[in-house]
């Protein structure tokens, strides 16, 4: 009887298939090893290769998903009293394993009912020492909630050592890649929420944690290791849902990736089509919605991945940044998922070369997105070198204005009001004295307005540079010029909050310019309709700039004018906060704005 048994000769190195040797199986029956000790039993069928049971025949009747059964093996391997070792890909789904009458490993709980079944997903190695050549494995199989049940390809035996090694490539592959996409998507969502500029960003960060639960979920052994309480049925369904979302959210990072190259409307079929099959997922039990798995796998995943590298190629075409780097991702996404396609076809492990792909997939798309923000970067970089030259080259023109301003119509007016000076000392024109005195007057009045302008812009530049000291000189020249009094209230604590402005830039150049149109605004209306000193009141604190301006009016009008609606537009225009405030002889204003 012994003679009959096929042998198999052990490699050192390496493990051994199973695969291809005659297993029995016995079907609607759970044996264990005591009930082959007098041979009574005869198989219900001998499959080679070892396979699931559904579909295969007996008594002329083809098997469904659910039921239970007993695999059997018996060999020589001509190992007697060496330690060795026996690798199981997870069955469908829960399983007992004995070797030489010794029960090895458990897991779920095996029964001939739905109510006293309880499934796991979970592979074995199992470690043994034969005292003899003969080796008889029995495994014992129930499944009452996948649409597959039994043992799949992939049953490997070896010596210890070897075995152990190469049965921790699993874990080493799963362990790698749930850590490299973790990484990915960890770094992705802190570059959104620092910037939150970028929505592609935003996208390929919820995209990185879908990779993440994917491989977390389908890898062969890393739900077992780390939440092994976890029920199967649920289990299934959320790695179902995150699948069926991943097509659409792989095509809505490349359509925001490259704009144009994925219209709208295609995205939203897609998502349509997800959030149906993830219905179907929470509502319908496993074993019917996981038989078109494949299908989705193959119909969508497919399309989807057609769809994303046309995208690709077209960014490829007019030469977009990382255009290249995402084809080639998709290129190992596409032939990793359609060789773990087969395998989940032909009843095999594939959940490694799933996270796998999603990994490296993952990589490329990282790589691509920031070659892209590089290309952004080099871009905006250059723009603001231009933009720097640009305005260099503004403020020697403005300079050249200026002193042009200065030197010809300043000189013309000043050359006109010395004219009138002269024409009123001349006799003839005493009938015209009157004019003449006030013609004189405007012209004063010019050159006057023509130098507060002037000094006005270089005022204004130092604003730029330190914004709280040159709205200060902005004030005080103004009343100076009028020779009117003033009060300019500035704590020492502002101050300082003002060259905190400065060196976190909280106020662009665009902001600065128009709060010193309208301070400018406020300082002529005062100086036109108010009387004795005004009080401006400028504070600073680390949310908020604010400034106000209280003082006393010669009228006693108590509505607005024309002048109050031109301010707060112009304080629209920055997001600002602007209020007046008048009374019987009162007048207050405020203008602030928030960092």
């Amino acid at each position: 009887m012994v003679a009959e048994l096929p042998a198999i000769d052990l490699n050192a190195r390496s493990a051994t298939r199973l695969n291809d040797y005659p297993w029995q199986f016995y079907w609607k029956k759970l044996l264990s090893p005591e009930n082959f000790e007098e041979d009574a039993v005869k198989p219900d069928l001998v499959v080679q290769p070892v396979a699931i049971w559904n579909h295969q025949i007996i008594d002329g009747k083809a098997l469904g998903s659910f039921g239970y059964g007993t695999y059997r093996l018996r060999c020589n391997l001509n190992a007697r009293s060496k330690r060795l070792a026996l690798r199981i890909p997870a069955p469908l789904t829960s399983y007992r394993v004995f070797v030489n009458g010794e029960l090895l490993s458990e897991a779920g709980r095996v029964a001939e009912s739905a109510e006293a079944y309880k499934p796991v997903r979970r592979s074995a190695l199992l470690f043994f020492t034969p005292s003899r050549n003969e080796v008889d494995i029995v495994i014992q199989v129930a499944n009452y909630l996948a649409y597959k049940g039994g043992l799949r390809l992939g049953i490997e035996i070896g010596y210890a050592s070897p075995m152990q090694a190469y049965g921790m490539r699993y874990l080493a592959i799963d362990l790698f890649c749930i850590g490299l996409i973790f990484a990915i998507m960890l770094y992705h969502w802190l570059i959104f929420l620092l910037t939150r500029k970028d929505w592609s960003i935003f996208v390929f960060a919820l995209l990185a944690l879908n990779y993440f639960l994917l491989a977390f979920l389908f890898g062969e052994q890393s739900i077992s290791l780390f939440l092994p309480e976890v029920e199967l049925d649920l289990h299934t369904r959320l790695a179902a849902i995150i699948a069926y979302i991943l097509p659409p959210f792989v095509i809505e990072f490349t359509g925001r990736l490259y704009q144009g190259t994925i219209s709208v409307r295609v995205r939203q079929i897609f998502w349509a089509n997800a959030v149906f099959f993830a219905v179907i997922a929470v509502f319908v039990a496993p074993v019917y919605f996981m038989r078109y798995n494949v299908f989705y796998y193959g119909g969508v995943g497919g399309l989807a991945a057609l769809i994303c590298m046309r995208s690709a190629l077209m960014a490829v075409r007019a030469r977009r940044p990382g255009s290249r780097l995402l084809a080639t991702g998709l290129l190992f996404l596409i032939a990793l998922t359609v060789y773990a396609v087969y395998l989940y076809a032909t009843h095999s492990v594939a959940g490694s070369f799933l996270s796998m792909g999603f990994a490296l997939f993952a990589l490329f798309q990282s790589g691509s997105l920031a070659h892209a923000h590089a290309a952004l970067e080099k871009h905006n970089t250059e723009m603001h070198e231009r933009l720097e030259s640009s305005r260099a080259a503004l403020d020697n023109q403005r300079k050249q204005i200026e002193a042009n301003l200065h030197d010809s119509l300043g000189g013309n007016l000043t050359d006109i009001k010395l004219g009138l000076e002269a024409l009123q000392k001349d006799p003839r024109a005493r009938r015209l004295t009157k004019d003449i005195r006030r013609l004189d007057d405007r012209v004063a009045g010019t050159i006057a307005s023509l130098r507060t302008e002037l000094l006005f812009l270089e005022d204004l530049q130092l604003a730029m540079k330190d914004f709280i000291s040159g709205i200060n000189l902005i004030l005080l020249r103004r009343y100076q010029m009028a020779k009117r009094p003033v009060e300019i209230r500035i704590s020492n604590e502002t101050r300082e909050q003002g060259l905190n402005i400065e060196s976190k830039a909280l106020l662009s150049n665009e902001v600065k310019i128009e709060l010193c149109m309208i301070l400018q605004e406020l300082c002529n209306n005062n100086l036109k309709y108010g009387t004795r000193a005004p009080v401006w009141t400028i504070t600073v604190d680390s949310e908020r700039l604010e400034i106000r301006l209280k003082g006393r009016s010669r009228t006693k009008q108590k509505q607005f004018g024309r002048g109050h609606e031109t301010l707060r537009r112009r304080a629209d225009t920055i997001s600002a906060f602007f209020s007046e405030t008048t009374s019987a002889g009162g007048y207050s204003a405020v203008i602030g704005i928030r960092f």
